[in-house]
């Protein structure tokens, strides 16, 4: 359901398919390997959803992140992937 005054997107099964297809294919064109982490930082808008079964379909890790959270404590959990860099 859409909130009010916000836009609503339906999709069908077909086109989330083609969308998570072309997504995981995005992210093994950029190297992105089975196994290894993507974060997401979205809204609850269908581009997180598309996101996160894309990077599914690649074999990664999905990390979603919210912007709920605040800077500092989203800074912490990509630390704690990546100690070499403050």
């Amino acid at each position: 359901m859409a909130r009010e005054g916000r836009f609503r997107r339906d999709l069908t099964y077909r086109e989330l398919d083609a969308l998570t297809n072309r997504f995981a294919n995005t992210l093994r064109s950029l190297g992105v390997q089975p196994g290894e982490r993507v974060y997401t930082l979205l809204g609850r808008i269908p581009e997180l959803h598309i996101a996160i079964l894309g990077a599914l379909k690649a074999g990664a890790v999905v990390s979603p992140l919210f912007s709920a959270f605040g800077p500092e404590p989203i800074r912490q959990r990509l630390l704690l992937v990546m100690p070499g860099c403050s």
